[in-house]
C-alpha cells in the first residue's frame, strides 16, 4: 500500500473538502480501517474519526437505510386507508425524540431529491424540518429549476428564516429563487394588502400557486415553538390564539382542529400562501412528526390531501388512536 504523505500530521488540523472526501471515499467505498486510512494518509486516527464526523454533520457523506421495519410498514398502509393520502412514509421514532425533526427531515431530503428535474419550480415552507431535508439533497445542476418561498421572511439573519431556506435549496441545484420580500407578518391588514397588491411580490404568489411540487410542514404550537421563540408574534397572541382555539401553524396560518382559519389578527396579516391553496398542488409533501404535533396533523388532512405523508411512528400512532370524523 502506498502511503500519501499530503495530509501529514505537520502543522495545524485545517482540513479542507479534499481530504475529508478522500477519507470518506476510503472508508465507506474501500472499507478501509481508520488505522489503515491514517498509516496511508499520514495522519492520526484520532483525525480520521473527527473528520468522519464532520463528513457526516456537513453533508459529505449521507447515510440512507433502505429497509423499512415490519410495524412502520403496517402503520403506513393503516394512514393510507384512514386518511386521504396518496403514500404515507414512516420512520421510527427515536429513543431522543428532539432528533424527530431532523430524522423526518432527512427522509424528506431522499425523497424530494428523487423528484427533482430540470424545467421544474418547487414551493416549500420553512420549520426545522424542511431545513434538516437540505442536507439529505444531492447537490447538482438542474436546467430551468426553481425554489419559490410561501411566506415572507424574518428580520434577522437565521438558518430557520424562510428565505434563506428556499435560497439554500435552490442554490444546491444551480436554480433560481423567488421569495416574498417581507416580514412573515405584517403590521396590519391594510399594509398586508398593499404588499400583496405589489407587481413583485403578486408575480411571486403566481409563480408558488403554479409550482409543480410543494413542500410543507405543520408547526408546534407552544411557548416554544418557532413563531413565539423568534417574537415574531408577542406571548399574549399565544393565549388569545389557543382561546380561539388554535391547535397548529402551517405557513404561520393558525388552524382550529377542523382545519379552518381561527378568527385572530396574526391570520389577517399573515405574509404567506393560505394553506388552503394547497389542495391546488399538483404534488404536495406533508412531512411532521413529534408528540406535540398529532392534532395539527390531523387538522391539516382535514385541509389538503397530500400526495406523500412523511412523520415518525409514534406521531402515526397517535394519529391513528384520533376519533374519526363524522
Amino acid at each position: 500500500m502506498t502511503n500519501d504523505r499530503r495530509y501529514s500530521d505537520t502543522g495545524p488540523e485545517a482540513p479542507d473538502q479534499d481530504l475529508k472526501t478522500r477519507i470518506a471515499w476510503l472508508y465507506h467505498m474501500e472499507d478501509m480501517t481508520q488505522e489503515a486510512i491514517a498509516e496511508r494518509l499520514g495522519i492520526t486516527r484520532i483525525r480520521v474519526v473527527k473528520l468522519l464526523a464532520q463528513c457526516r454533520r456537513d453533508g459529505t457523506v449521507q447515510v440512507r437505510v433502505t429497509g423499512k421495519l415490519s410495524d412502520c410498514m403496517a402503520l403506513e398502509r393503516d394512514l393510507e386507508a384512514r386518511f386521504p393520502i396518496g403514500e404515507a412514509i414512516v420512520i421510527p421514532t427515536p429513543d431522543d425524540e428532539s432528533k424527530t425533526s431532523s430524522l423526518i427531515g432527512m427522509r424528506l431530503g431522499a425523497l424530494v431529491d428523487t423528484m427533482l428535474h430540470d424545467s421544474m419550480t418547487v414551493s416549500m415552507g420553512w420549520g426545522e424540518t424542511l431545513r434538516a431535508s437540505l442536507g439529505a439533497m444531492t447537490s447538482r445542476s438542474l436546467k430551468d429549476f426553481s425554489v419559490v418561498s410561501l411566506l415572507g421572511g424574518l428580520t434577522r439573519a437565521s438558518g430557520l428564516n424562510p428565505s434563506e431556506m428556499a435560497w439554500r435549496f435552490a442554490d444546491l441545484f444551480g436554480g433560481d429563487c423567488y421569495m416574498l420580500a417581507a416580514p412573515v407578518y405584517a403590521p396590519d391588514e391594510s399594509t398586508r394588502a398593499a404588499l400583496f397588491a405589489h407587481k413583485g411580490l403578486s408575480e411571486v404568489m403566481q409563480r408558488a400557486r403554479a409550482a409543480d411540487l410543494s413542500i410543507v410542514s405543520v408547526g408546534d404550537f407552544s411557548p416554544t415553538s418557532t413563531i413565539f421563540r423568534y417574537r415574531m408574534l408577542e406571548p399574549s397572541d399565544l393565549e388569545a390564539l389557543s382561546k380561539a382555539g388554535a391547535v397548529c401553524d402551517v405557513l404561520c396560518h393558525f388552524l382550529d382542529r377542523d382545519g379552518r382559519l381561527v378568527d385572530h389578527p396574526a391570520n389577517r396579516r399573515v405574509m404567506a400562501m393560505n394553506p388552503a391553496e394547497l389542495v391546488h398542488a399538483p404534488r404536495l409533501v406533508l412531512a411532521s412528526g413529534g408528540k406535540h404535533k398529532v392534532e395539527g396533523m390531523l387538522a391539516m388532512l382535514k385541509t389538503v390531501k397530500p400526495s406523500w405523508l412523511i412523520t415518525d411512528h409514534n406521531t402515526a400512532r397517535g394519529m391513528l388512536a384520533s376519533k374519526p370524523s363524522s
